[in-house]
């Protein structure tokens, strides 16, 4: 097993502080992989932090991203002008919102229950939509894909997430 959480520790100030966009590539493309795999690691990527220690949330709520975590981030890369920081931003954005959400059912270890998370609310929580609509019209056929399939994804979800989806205009009327 990993330590994710000294992985993110070094993945995020790599986020943070690089401006190469090979480096960046490779950057959002790790948070990708993690994003890929289990709800505790799609968690532990948002919140950086472990579920397991980390204070529970008063019941009925769940737990708010840090304003200046992973998540805005990428967000803010998805519109980046290399295609080598674009897709693999918005390949671990698509990983979030397609990942089920987590239910005192999917995660239950050492009778501690994992927070319910709609990983798709936290991305909408930072105005993705409006720049995933955008990405649909980029000139590079694989990044209109994977925005396509990342709002897909999130139409799948709740009436008010399929609305978010509606209002960017990413449906014509």
């Amino acid at each position: 097993d990993i330590d994710i959480l000294s992985l993110l520790t070094t993945l995020r100030r790599m986020l943070d502080e690089e401006d190469d966009e090979e480096i960046l590539g490779f950057t959002c493309w790790a948070l990708s992989h993690l994003c890929d795999g289990p709800a505790y690691h799609i968690y532990a990527v948002i919140y950086e932090t472990d579920w397991m220690t980390a204070p529970l949330p008063p019941a009925g709520t769940r737990p708010i991203a840090p304003q200046d975590g992973v998540i805005p981030r990428l967000i803010e890369l998805l519109l980046h002008p290399s295609p080598k920081v674009a897709k693999p931003a918005l390949r671990t954005i698509g990983n979030c919102v397609c990942a089920e959400c987590t239910t005192p059912e999917t995660i239950n270890l050492s009778e501690r229950i994992m927070p319910v998370v709609d990983y798709t609310e936290v991305v909408l929580d930072y105005d993705a939509v409006p720049r995933l609509r955008e990405l649909i019209d980029h000139e590079h056929r694989e990044i209109q894909k994977e925005a396509c399939w990342t709002l897909s994804n999130i139409a799948a979800g709740t009436p008010s997430q399929i609305q978010a989806v509606i209002d960017s205009g990413a449906i014509p009327p």
